[in-house]
């Protein structure tokens, strides 16, 4: 299946059970980080969190740990999830639904080996491995200076965001990729839902879908303890500095040559965008609306290309990129290709099938 970053991750159906693997790609296993992840699924289901049921787990499938949960009904796709006509009736209730997911998440039980670390001097070290870049700069020196007193401790999902939820018309099935949980304060799962990247496009400030009033109060209605506005922003605005270097480190896997993904150079290619977030979220700047170039392109009169023109093209690749795939069959008006259909070689053949609803958009 297409979608994330650091694991394989496969369809399937097993006596009619609808079923997902996880596993570590070969080269880099990690035992003890499927066995925590595992873990964390079974402590979250006990604290009222939806998640995918577990139904194995262990250190060695063809040579690599994995992980098999049950496949869970709904989208992850954020564009659709923000603009398909389905879920109008439940975007506006989503901010507060969020918020009452994430006050059961704080109070889930640990699982042991979760990392505990000092929020801003490990987001500090792990900055230092690279270039200076003035924004980051910046708001590292802002964030120090106006941290907020040190709270409570708790389980924290580390990457609670659209795009690792899943939603139906009815509301959010389940909260996906546990991967990055560790021990913290709070304040930055609800401050991580709030990074502009996350909004894709929308005005929203929680995950595209609504406001931090909604996020917060649904927090303190499943019996969290919310933290003040002020707060809050300090952590978005550290989560939009840990997203720029997030993407600063993967781009570096493809930029050392160690990982040719587009998925790692395109991310590369981000960076600049977060550093004008950063200076956004620290008033240093405004938002500004760049005119879309193709609404006034016009096409000449002398084209050297017959019809359809450019525009039509373009929105022919945009409707065909929301299609589902589909096999191609010739037409009774139209001879087939005389050359042969390309074929997987004997013996790679696959049962799994790619689903459409747990692809997962950075």
């Amino acid at each position: 299946m297409s979608g994330g970053a650091s694991r394989e991750t496969w369809s399937f159906d097993a006596d009619g059970r609808p079923l997902v693997l996880r596993r570590d790609r070969p080269g880099s296993p990690d035992p003890a980080a499927m066995g925590r992840e595992a873990g964390l699924l079974a402590s979250a289901a006990r604290a009222g969190v939806p998640v995918p049921g577990l139904a194995d787990h262990g250190d060695d499938l063809d040579g690599t740990p994995y992980m098999i949960m049950e496949r869970l009904s709904g989208e992850t796709i954020p564009r659709r999830l923000l603009r398909d006509e389905r879920f109008a009736g439940v975007r506006p209730g989503l901010a507060r639904e969020l918020g009452g997911i994430l006050a059961r998440l704080h109070t889930m039980s640990p699982v042991p080996g979760l990392p505990d670390d000092d929020a801003l001097a490990a987001l500090t070290e792990h900055y230092a491995a690279f270039e200076a870049r003035p924004a980051v700069e910046l708001a590292l020196r802002w964030l120090d200076e106006h941290r907020p007193a040190a709270g409570r401790r708790t389980v924290v999902h580390g990457d609670f965001r659209n795009g690792n939820l899943m939603i139906s018309p009815g509301g959010v099935t389940g909260v996906l990729d546990w991967e990055l949980t560790h021990a913290g304060d709070p304040a930055e799962d609800l401050g991580w839902l709030c990074v502009k990247a996350w909004r894709f496009g929308s005005p929203h400030p929680v995950g595209g879908f609504g406001t931090r009033d909604d996020l917060l109060a649904g927090y303190a209605a499943a019996g969290g303890v919310p933290p003040t506005l002020e707060e809050l922003h300090w952590w978005e605005v550290y989560g939009t500095v840990r997203w720029t270097i997030l993407c600063r480190h993967q781009a570096e896997r493809y930029l050392s040559g160690s990982d040719p993904s587009i998925e790692y150079a395109v991310l590369g290619r981000k960076v600049c965008e977060q550093e004008h977030d950063l200076l956004l979220a620290l008033g240093l700047t405004e938002q500004t609306t760049v005119p879309d170039p193709l609404e006034s392109a016009v096409t000449p009169e002398n084209a050297p290309h017959d019809r359809p023109d450019a525009h039509a093209l373009i929105d022919a690749v945009g409707r065909s990129s929301r299609r589902p795939s589909s096999p191609t069959t010739a037409s009774a008006s139209m001879p087939a290709s005389p050359r042969p259909p390309c074929a997987w070689p004997a013996g790679n053949s696959f049962s799994a099938t790619p689903t459409e609803s747990l692809i997962r958009t950075v």
